[in-house]
């Protein structure tokens, strides 16, 4: 099965490595010296898991270069996904599987709308992982996993071939019965994580040390929870306590991806993050004013620093 892994960062980058460090056949499309790095030097991964030089890496600069591929795997950042999209169409045939392992909760039904529900699956890829330096990523903590499933739930046989393609070292797999859950689950903690550390420009451990900014991350993921609720999602009774026993356990260093973009002044996931928080729970009736506080104070800087 040829995948292909559309970008290459903390994200992308560690999963395709350890997906082809196991023998897959994955080609990364990347860009810029991450690309130049990845071509002359191969991919580097740090990681409490155990690190990784991948010496022989096949990396493009466009899908348009990669050939046909069998799993696309959608890794960038959620504002370049309708630019993908449109260099995906010539390259893909009918029984090819598109599957995002992006945040947020708006990547699906982007993809279901381009290519069909029947070829399009859930993914929820979690870890803590970024670009150190050009062709070099470093992990975080030791948790690196990623959730697949039908949209509509139960087994299939491209589940059970996923599943086998990706029992590899390094990483953790989990083949969902309802990835809609998972994906939202997922949400909950990570709409959390980022306004929490990209507002506070702190790391999650000062935060959830300090009496006033726990509470402020509880209303984060109360709000973030209740919609989901009013979404038709089962969000379990207690799971709001879960979320916060887990961002206790994560490295006390650990800031969220849109932390690290607003620190080296990359745009920012705000929209498709808080800014989907407040967008739903006005859909729903709701109100959900830590995460519209989060959107009015990074607001100004989700261009980046060109914007």
């Amino acid at each position: 099965m040829n995948i292909l892994m559309i970008g290459a960062g903390g994200v992308g980058g560690y999963f395709g490595a350890r997906l082809a460090a196991a023998g897959r056949k994955v080609t990364f499309v990347a860009r810029g010296r991450h690309r130049e790095a990845m071509e002359s030097e191969g991919l580097f991964i740090e990681s409490p898991r155990g690190d990784l030089h991948l010496r022989d890496v096949r990396v493009v600069a466009s899908p348009a270069d990669a050939g046909s591929a069998d799993l696309v795997l959608v890794a960038v950042k959620l504002g370049d996904t309708a630019g993908v999209i449109e260099q995906l169409h010539p390259l893909t045939g009918s029984d090819t599987v598109f599957i995002s392992l992006q945040n947020g909760v708006d990547a699906e039904a982007m993809l279901v709308e381009a290519f069909g529900r029947d070829r399009v699956m859930g993914g929820v890829a979690r870890i803590s992982a970024a670009i150190e330096r050009p062709g070099h990523i470093r992990q975080v903590g030791r948790f690196s996993r990623i959730d697949i499933g039908e949209l509509d739930g139960g087994r299939s046989d491209r589940l059970e071939r996923i599943t086998e393609l990706m029992t590899v070292d390094g990483m953790d797999f989990t083949a969902s019965g309802d990835i809609a859950l998972a994906i939202w689950e997922k949400f909950v903690f990570l709409s959390t994580m980022s306004a929490a550390t990209a507002t506070s420009r702190s790391a999650i451990g000062r935060l959830r040390g300090n009496e006033e900014s726990r509470r402020w991350i509880e209303e984060l993921i109360g709000e973030t929870a209740r919609v989901a609720r009013a979404g038709g999602i089962a969000i379990r009774d207690g799971f709001e306590a879960e979320v916060l026993a887990n961002i206790d356990g994560v490295p006390a260093e650990m800031i969220a991806s849109m932390a690290h973009d607003l620190n080296e002044g990359k745009p920012l996931e705000l929209d498709w993050l808080s800014g989907a928080v407040v967008r739903l729970a006005r859909v729903h009736g709701l109100d959900a004013p830590a995460h519209r506080h989060t959107v009015a104070a990074l607001t100004p800087h989700k261009s980046g620093r060109t914007g």
